[in-house]
């Protein structure tokens, strides 16, 4: 069975999709997600750009759709994807990918100063080589950290710490 088919399964029992992930095993394409139990609209899409998905993202956002996942991944040298998970809501949201640390950290301070929580980050290469920052965003309120590490110990000691102070750890991404 595809992945597809194993969404459609846990949809039609109650869940929601809420973490998506890809990555390569034995030469073969592989997916995983994590669901939690819950109602509500969701999709799934497959992009081929930047401005394709930010093209949907406008589009389903007027439907009552946010931007809850997305993940890249590219076939061969030339063939990028972009995997998008949408869920319901109303909230306000973001959506943005820049070409550099600096002007991603830049743009995640200006949003977090205007009351948006990062929800969902990527790295990657794309086909060119050009390394990319993906963010999405939710408005909210509370406290939230992002964090970037060296190391797993000192990575797993920030995430104590935070959880100590009542933050739960909701999204983690290994790049190289």
């Amino acid at each position: 069975p595809t992945f597809y088919n194993k969404y459609e399964y846990m949809i039609g029992r109650g869940y929601q999709l809420v973490d998506l992930e890809t990555f390569y095993v034995g030469g073969k394409r592989n997916f995983i997600g994590v669901f939690r139990k819950g109602s509500g609209k969701q999709t799934i899409k497959l992009y081929r750009s930047f401005s394709s998905l930010a093209s949907g993202w406008n589009s389903l956002g007027k439907e009552g759709y946010r931007l809850v996942d997305v993940e890249y991944y590219k076939e061969g040298t030339s063939y990028p994807t972009y995997v998008a998970v949408f869920g319901a809501g109303t909230y306000g949201h973001a959506l943005h990918q820049n070409s550099s640390w600096g002007d991603f950290t830049s743009q995640w301070g200006s949003l977090m100063d205007k009351g948006y929580h990062l929800v969902d980050f990527e790295k990657f290469k794309t086909p060119s080589g050009t390394t990319k920052y993906l963010g999405i965003y939710k408005k909210a309120s509370g406290s939230y950290a992002f964090w970037h590490n060296t190391s797993w110990g000192f990575f797993n000691n920030k995430r104590v710490q935070h959880r100590n102070q009542g933050l739960n750890l909701v999204d983690y991404e290994r790049f190289q």
